[in-house]
């Protein structure tokens, strides 16, 4: 059976006009086929960017109230914790529990570990540039291990009492109720259509 790289490259030249819609789908395809195979190299990965999409409308909802969020820096800060939020969410527990956890335990770490961290008044002096490289300055001072414990997968093991068991069933149930339609659209595709014969003598005629 030929590969699928195969068949898109007999198509262009031989099947399909070059400047029609479907030629410019297959050139696309063609020039694009490593990108749509990346999940398969890794399990942890969908074949698709639904999740991302999803946890992006929110903010393309909100994109018109949040015009007069101050200034530029101050729609940076908020960027970096819409970010947080939209992790604590994409892994089901409390948003607040997580960013108030997290923000001890780096005030915790800078204080055990002696990294100076600027106030409120001069972070909010900064440009979103200056703001970044601060924050990967201060990481920098502290142990991987120490920033290892508040990635939201990490976190959600070692706290499961704040884990939304109830948001993970739903959408498991979501998956399911997704998989069973397909499985009946499939079904009814591929099921037989009796037609009715129109002879006098024929059973099927009634």
């Amino acid at each position: 059976m030929p590969s699928r790289q195969a068949i898109l490259k007999e198509s262009l030249p031989t099947r399909v006009l070059p400047k029609s819609s479907t030629g410019k789908a297959v050139r696309y395809v063609r020039n694009n086929c490593t990108a749509p195979n990346i999940f398969t190299t890794d399990r942890h990965l969908t074949i698709d960017n639904n999740l991302s999409e999803r946890s992006l409308r929110p903010l393309a909802v909100g994109r018109n109230n949040w015009k007069f969020i101050g200034s530029e820096p101050a729609g940076y800060r908020m960027t970096v914790l819409s970010t947080i939020i939209a992790n604590a969410k994409r892994h089901y527990f409390e948003p607040f529990v997580y960013v108030h956890d997290l923000l001890f335990s780096m005030r915790s770490a800078c204080a055990a570990f002696e990294v100076d961290v600027p106030d409120s008044t001069e972070a909010a002096q900064l440009s979103p540039q200056e703001f970044r490289d601060r924050g990967m300055s201060l990481a920098s001072q502290l142990p991987v291990p120490t920033l290892m414990a508040m990635l939201p997968d990490i976190w959600a093991a070692a706290h499961p009492k704040h884990v939304l068991v109830h948001r993970i069933e739903e959408a498991r149930q979501v998956a399911n109720r997704k998989r069973d339609d397909r499985h009946k659209r499939r079904k009814k595709r591929t099921r037989p259509v009796s037609r009715r014969c129109e002879h006098p003598r024929c059973p099927r005629r009634s």
